[in-house]
This record gives structure tokens, C-alpha cells and sequence, in this order.
């Protein structure tokens, strides 16, 4: 048949015109350019974003996200609005902050398991069938008190539930040892794949947390079919969530995991799990590690910031026909590791048909191949049925490693680079990144830059008051674990003077990103307070002096975990609370709840003790102090409207209660 444009209608003709206009424009945006390692490689600067930072900034904040990951570089930096725009970061901190995924309470119906009756409800849980809310402070002091959990039981994490007791032989091998981690704060055990533990589902509110002091996993599962793992925020745990032999359609969606070690998700030997939108900071050595003879997982929507110093996510051993998409890995660490498809062992059958697609890497500007997309150069890979298709490398330095994992196309991995023309981000608004910094051994006193602002104006302790803008600093986060102090409203910054020594006063600075004498690294000293150790000489930290007094100079002196005089506690001042986390000395309590007009407080010795009571928002209602008579407090609570609230119980050095209150009339 003769072929002639007259043969086709108009209209297909102007969409083939515009897709071949489209192709042209999308091919001329990229240059190829050689490989590091052979073949090319398709290079263009990078785009200017067109994502929203501060609504990521406030969505994570009210999701209960650390500080130090949101004003990282995920929300900092060169590409931080070309990272809010991105899928997985915009649909994770909104699943996450959305109180019908993770509500600031669990108000349906169950059995509530504490510190005081856990004992009572171990058999139960360990059974078949039930509800169980886990509140308060539940301390698990030993192995053998690792709580069991049964099939068709729901398991809600509305407190914090912590591991105390010692390392357990075989959880802690070396990092990198090919050892197991097996045992967990939750553990789900069946015997065989015959016999499993079916139907098992664990749930998180905004003040729910797991906590195991870098000694076991916060849930370990062996043997189980149908998981769900949603909502959870995991705190310094190891092979954090370890899902092993566990079948059926299992889920591990939308939790918090921040400053873990060996493996934040780690699926072994296991079918059908979805690990999506799950937010991952501060990962050593593994993000999400798709472990031996693991199939059909799929990896979608999660993001993991400063997560694998071996590598963000991977496949290795046998793992086959998984889907890993549209994840971000934001590097802080130059040496960290990317998305890697890794292999088996020599002798043992290939990794085969998984595919890559969609990913997106930031500022992988090492020289090493591992910081973007690869294969493992030496181990068993079935490379023709393993596909890497529109994935992004984001880079800010031109020389940094170009990897092509394969040579034969060049839609697997596309490079931007910033060249600088993707501007910085304009400073955050609002206050959501203030501090107010007391000291820890003379609460009633915190840090204060004095009126104004000036080069050479001294900093000194004065009456502690969140609301005095004096006391208010703007947290900048300089990376690697330093942080600047910036006086609210002025670009005067805590700064510690040339070197360091003995004495050395503290005062403000005109604020410079490249001065390491305002650059301070948070030292965790235990009980949620900080030691401010000078970058530039490590051995020295600021100082409050003994006691408190207004007007008292800080300086540094020696580091000293030990020493509380350099010991601060950080705390919100924009009259917001989006901690939940349940705080409660065992001798409080609090009733009625729910409460009509009068709350009364038992347990609290004869001192004075300050109150908050936070609206579900976050934003302060109610603020008094209350005087204690026979360790009783009444609380006239008449004018606040009908609703769900935070109540807060603090005196000069710590908080000693937080609790869901609900008001009913």
C-alpha cells in the first residue's frame, strides 16, 4: 500500500508531531558523556524543584519526625525542593503525620498492658486472639522477658515500650557478621512453615515508641503469615524490624525509624511483603536489605536519609523477582552506599529478575561506584533479567563516580548535576525550628542572648521563659551531627571563640555557615538532654557553671559527660507540642479520664510544678503552675472545650508526666 500523510488523521498527526517535539526537547536536556566504569551514561543540570519544603517541614514535625533528620538534607541544601517533590517524600510525610494512620492515641476498645500488670497479660498475649494497648513506660529488663505475641492478636504501641536489660549473646554480632540478629522487644514466633503465627498486626500512635538501646530488634518475626508492621516509631534499635520466614500478603508501612544500627528492615527468606513509605534516618550500615531466598517484595515510597553507610537499599543471595520503586536515598556521607543489586555467594544460584525503577539518589558525590545504582561487580547476578529503568542521580559535584549498570542502554540511570543552577531553598519560616535550651541541673534557667544583637555580646543564664524571644534559637543544621544556634530574629549565632579552653567565654557572632566556632555537636547525655561539644576543639563544650543565677556566664570548659553543668535539655518554643511520647513517673497519676470540669493529680511531692495542657494540634490551651497540698493537685480544666488534648507535668529539671487527656461533658 502507498503510505502518504493523507492516510492518517490530523489529529494523530499533531500528537505524533508533539511526541516527536517532546522526545527531541527530552533528548536535547541530556548530554551523554563516558561512564565511569565503561559505556555511557546520560548527564544534564539538574532542574530547578518545584516542591513545597515547608509543607514537608511542618508534616514531619507534627508526624513526630526528629528535628535533626527533618532540618537535614532532606529540607536543607542545593536540592531540597527537587527532593519535596518527589513522590515518596511528599506521600511518606503525609501518611505518616495523618492521625487515621497514626492517631495521637488509641481510643477502640482493648486490654491495656503497663509497666504494672505486663506480667499478668504475658499468656494472653502469647495466645490466640486479642487487642492489646501497651502504655506508659514498660521497661523490658531481660531476655526472658521478651513479650511473645500469638497469632490473630492486634498489638498497639500507644507508650514507650524499651529494652533494659544486658546484651543478649548472638543479637549483637559485628556489623557486618553474617550472623542473625534474633531476638526482638516483640518477637511473632512460629515453629515451621507449617506451622506459623497468622494474622499478627502491630500498630503505633504519634506517642508510641520502641526503644532498645542498640541490644535487639524492636520486632523480630520467624515463621508468620499475614504481618502488618504500620505506624511505629523505632528508636535506637538493631536489625530494627526483622521480618524472617513470614508469608502471605505482609505489610511494613509508614514507620519512623531513626538512629539504628545493622539494618533498619531487614525481609529474609520471605514472599509477598510490601515495605512502603517508611521513613529511615540515621540507618548505620543498611536502609532496607532484601535478604537470602526473599521473592516478590516489593520496595515502594520509602525514604532513608543518611541510612547505609553499606548501602540504602539491596538485594542479595538468591533474591528474586522483587520490585523496588519509586524510594528516595538522600546521602550525608560521602562514603555511604546507594541501591545496589548485589548478588549470591559464588556456587549458589543468581539474584535474578528484579526490577529498579523510579529511584531517585541525592548527592552521591563520592568517588566510590556504590553511591548511585549498581551490581555488584564480583557476585553471582543473573544481569539479563535484572532491570534498572528511569532512575536519578543527583550530584553536586561533576567529578563524582558515574555508574552504568548496564552498557547496552541509557534509560537505566540518568546523572543531574547542580551546577548551581537548582538555588538553595529560602530559610524555613515559621518557628518550627526554635529551641529553647535549659540547663539541665538549674531548670529554671536557660540560655539568653540578651536584648538585640551585636558581634562580641555576651550569652549568659537567665530566668528560664520559652516565650522570651531572647531565649529562642534557630536550630541550623551544618551536617554530620553539628548544629548552629541562631538568636530569633537577628543572624547572630552562639559562637565559642578561636580554639578552645578553660573559661573561654561564649557570646554572639555574626552567623557564617563555614565558622567552626558556632558549630556545636549534640552529644546525647541521657534523659533527652545534650552536651554542646565545639567542633573545632572537640575536647571542650559550653558550660553553665554550678548551679544557676540571672545573669551567670556560660563558657567552655572540658568535656564531661559526667559533669551536668554541660548538660541541656531542648525543648519546642513555638507553644506547639507534637511530642507524644508517654513520660510517666509510676507514683503520678491522673483522674477522672475522661474528665468534665476537675482533673485531680495524685503523686507529686510538695514543690511547684508547672502545667500544660496542648490542644491535638499541638498548639498550648492551658499554662499554670499548680501548688501541691498532701501530694494532691486540683485542676480547674471548666473552660477548655470538649476534645481530645496533650497534658504535661514538668518541674525545674525534667517532665515528669505526659498523657492523651479527654475532655467530656
Amino acid at each position: 500500500m502507498k503510505f502518504s500523510l493523507k492516510t492518517i488523521p490530523l489529529g494523530k498527526i499533531a500528537f505524533l508531531f508533539m511526541l516527536f517535539q517532546w522526545n527531541i526537547q527530552i533528548n536535547a536536556q541530556f548530554t551523554e558523556i563516558n561512564a565511569s566504569n565503561g559505556g555511557k551514561v546520560l548527564r544534564a543540570n539538574a532542574p530547578g524543584g518545584t516542591g513545597n519544603v515547608q509543607d514537608i517541614r511542618n508534616k514531619l514535625t507534627a508526624a513526630g519526625v526528629p528535628a535533626e533528620a527533618i532540618n537535614s538534607r532532606l529540607t536543607n541544601g542545593v536540592f531540597s525542593r527537587n527532593i519535596a517533590q518527589t513522590a515518596a517524600v511528599k506521600e511518606t510525610a503525609s501518611f505518616i503525620s495523618n492521625t487515621n494512620n497514626r492517631p495521637a492515641t488509641y481510643t477502640g476498645t482493648g486490654q491495656v498492658v503497663n509497666a504494672n500488670n505486663l506480667e499478668n497479660r504475658r499468656a494472653a498475649i502469647a495466645a490466640n486472639g486479642g487487642t492489646f494497648i501497651f502504655r506508659g513506660t514498660i521497661n523490658i529488663p531481660s531476655k526472658s522477658k521478651l513479650i511473645q505475641v500469638g497469632s490473630n492478636t492486634t498489638i498497639w504501641i500507644d507508650g514507650t515500650v524499651k529494652y533494659t536489660g544486658p546484651i543478649i549473646p548472638g543479637t549483637t554480632p559485628d556489623i557486618f557478621s553474617v550472623s542473625d540478629v534474633i531476638n526482638g522487644a516483640f518477637e511473632v514466633r512460629g515453629s515451621n512453615n507449617s506451622n506459623t503465627k497468622n494474622n499478627v498486626k502491630f500498630f503505633g500512635t504519634r506517642r508510641g515508641k520502641i526503644e532498645t538501646n542498640d541490644r535487639a530488634a524492636g520486632i523480630f518475626t520467624r515463621f508468620a503469615r499475614n504481618l502488618t508492621i504500620q505506624g511505629i516509631k523505632f528508636v535506637k534499635c538493631r536489625n530494627v524490624v526483622f521480618v524472617n520466614n513470614t508469608f502471605g500478603s505482609s505489610v511494613v508501612r509508614g514507620n519512623i525509624i531513626h538512629n539504628s544500627t545493622r539494618r533498619a528492615i531487614h525481609i529474609k527468606a520471605s514472599r509477598d511483603v510490601l515495605i512502603e513509605k517508611n521513613f529511615i534516618y540515621d540507618a548505620d550500615v543498611d536502609g532496607i536489605d532484601l535478604d537470602a531466598f526473599s521473592k516478590f517484595a516489593k520496595v515502594r515510597k520509602n525514604v532513608l536519609v543518611k541510612s547505609g553507610s553499606r548501602y540504602q537499599v539491596w538485594t542479595e543471595i538468591v533474591t528474586t523477582d522483587c520490585e523496588i520503586d519509586a524510594n528516595v536515598g538522600i546521602h550525608v556521607n560521602k562514603t555511604d552506599g546507594g541501591f545496589q543489586e548485589n548478588g549470591s555467594e559464588n556456587g549458589q544460584s543468581p539474584t535474578a529478575r528484579n526490577k529498579w525503577t523510579n529511584n531517585h539518589v541525592f548527592y552521591a558525590d563520592g568517588t566510590a561506584y556504590r553511591q548511585g545504582f549498581s551490581f555488584h561487580p564480583q557476585r553471582v547476578i543473573d544481569k539479563g533479567s535484572t532491570t534498572f529503568n528511569n532512575n536519578f542521580v543527583w550530584q553536586t559535584e561533576n567529578s563524582a563516580h558515574k555508574r552504568n549498570p548496564k552498557n547496552n542502554t541509557l534509560q537505566d540511570v540518568k546523572y543531574y548535576i547542580s551546577n548551581g543552577s537548582a538555588p538553595p531553598p529560602p530559610p524555613p519560616t515559621g518557628n518550627s525550628n526554635l529551641v529553647h535550651i535549659r540547663k539541665r541541673n538549674a531548670g529554671n534557667f536557660a540560655i539568653d542572648g540578651r536584648s538585640g544583637g551585636s558581634n562580641g555580646q555576651n550569652v549568659y543564664l537567665w530566668n528560664q521563659n520559652s516565650s522570651n524571644n531572647n531565649q529562642q534559637w534557630e536550630e541550623i543544621d551544618r551536617g554530620n551531627g553539628f548544629y548552629s544556634y541562631k538568636k530569633k530574629g537577628t543572624n547572630f549565632c552562639l559562637d565559642g571563640g578561636n580554639g578552645g579552653d578553660n573559661g573561654q567565654n561564649i557570646y554572639l557572632w555574626s552567623c557564617s555557615a563555614n565558622n567552626q566556632n558556632q558549630h556545636w555537636k549534640k552529644i546525647s547525655v541521657g534523659g533527652d538532654n545534650y552536651r554542646l561539644e565545639k567542633r573545632n576543639a572537640p575536647g571542650y563544650s559550653i558550660d553553665g557553671n554550678n548551679g544557676g543565677n540571672a545573669g551567670q556566664n556560660i563558657y567552655l570548659w572540658s568535656s564531661n559527660n559526667n559533669n551536668q553543668n554541660q548538660h541541656w535539655k531542648f525543648t519546642s518554643v513555638n507553644n506547639r507540642s507534637n511530642n507524644f511520647d508517654t513520660i510517666t513517673d509510676g507514683a503520678i497519676t491522673m483522674f477522672p479520664n475522661p474528665v468534665s470540669d476537675q482533673l485531680t493529680i495524685m503523686g507529686l511531692t510538695n514543690e511547684k510544678y508547672n502545667l500544660h495542657i496542648y490542644n491535638i494540634q499541638g498548639a498550648l490551651s492551658y499554662d499554670k503552675e499548680i501548688r501541691i497540698q498532701d501530694k494532691t493537685a486540683t485542676v480547674d480544666i471548666s473552660n477548655l472545650p470538649v476534645g481530645s488534648y496533650i497534658i504535661k507535668i514538668f518541674n525545674s529539671n525534667n517532665v515528669l508526666a505526659t498523657e492523651l487527656l479527654m475532655i467530656n461533658r
